[in-house]
C-alpha cells in the first residue's frame, strides 16, 4: 500500500498503458 501513496503517478501510468493496451488487444479481435 505504501508504494501507491509514494510514487501516485507511476500506478496511474501503469493503469492507463494496461487499459490501453487492453483495448488494442480487443479492436484486434
Amino acid at each position: 500500500m505504501n508504494e501507491i501513496e509514494r510514487e501516485p503517478s507511476d500506478l496511474g501510468a501503469h493503469v492507463t498503458t494496461v487499459l490501453t493496451e487492453a483495448r488494442s488487444d480487443e479492436q484486434e479481435r
